[in-house]
Formats: C-alpha cells, sequence, structure tokens
C-alpha cells in the first residue's frame, strides 16, 4: 500500500516522496514476481520452461497492475475530486471555516479511508481482466497418465 499512501499525502509533501513511494511499491512487485517465479521453478524440477516463464509473466502482469498503477491512479482520482469539491465548497460559501491546512489534511484523510475500500474491486477486477486475456495464454499443466485398472 505504499503507493496508495504515498498518492493521498501527494497534497502535503514534495513529490519526490509520492515518487519513492511508488519505487516501494514497485520492489515489492519485483519480490513477489520473483517469489512467485522460484516456486513454479521449483514445482518443475528446477528446471526454466513455459510455465515458470509464464508464472513470472503473470505474476509481474498482476502485481503490478492490482498493487502499483490501479490503485494509484485511483487514490490519486479519489484525492483530486476531494480536493476539488472543498474548493467549490469554499467558494460557494458553504465551508467558510476551512483554510488550506485543514483542505489538505481532509484530502489526505479521504485517501487514506478510501484504501480499504478499492483494494477488493480492484483485485476481483483485475483478476477477471487478466483471466480473459494474459491466463487464456497460459501453458498447459501436464497430466499425469492414467494408472487406473492397470492391476
Amino acid at each position: 500500500y505504499a503507493n496508495e499512501v504515498g498518492e493521498a499525502f501527494r497534497i502535503q509533501v514534495h513529490v519526490n516522496w509520492v515518487r519513492f513511494s511508488y519505487v516501494v511499491a514497485s520492489g515489492y512487485v519485483a519480490a513477489d514476481t520473483a517469489h512467485k517465479t522460484q516456486l513454479e521453478y521449483q514445482a518443475s524440477g528446477n528446471r526454466w520452461n513455459s510455465r515458470v516463464a509464464f508464472a513470472c509473466l503473470d505474476s509481474l502482469v498482476w502485481q503490478s497492475l492490482a498493487s502499483v498503477i490501479v490503485p494509484g491512479l485511483t487514490i490519486n482520482r479519489i484525492c483530486w475530486a476531494a480536493n476539488l469539491t472543498i474548493n467549490k465548497l469554499i467558494r460557494m460559501r458553504t465551508l467558510t471555516t476551512v483554510g488550506p491546512l485543514t483542505t489538505r489534511w481532509l484530502v489526505t484523510g479521504i485517501g487514506l479511508g478510501s484504501i480499504p475500500f478499492i483494494v477488493g474491486p480492484i483485485d476481483r477486477t483485475v483478476h477477471s481482466a487478466m483471466d480473459g486475456s494474459l491466463r487464456r495464454f497460459a501453458p498447459k499443466t501436464e497430466q499425469p497418465t492414467s494408472t487406473k485398472g492397470e492391476d
């Protein structure tokens, strides 16, 4: 959730801190991809094959989308909309006691507060999109030859 937190704090901090949050999130993607690839490599008898390559690609794409790209964009737009709405309410004099500092903290709070609500829907959407696209090209698993009735 590093980049989501970074996006929520974008209005508060220098953009380099937000960029750093993406570096941290991308490090997680790389580590998870390496882990999933290693597990498939071991399951394949320590041989590099199409299943290992696909596990690597699948993990890299899924984690990039579900952990970095879509959540970061979502929180960014939620915070943008919150800031726009708060400033519009201030201009309309509906909110009269809200200053710039309070506005920034409201936007950050809305961004942070939305994180738990976006995770599940994003994960499900990315799974569905991957199942209907990339995962359709997954290598078939080899089925062992049946020995049923050969006693």
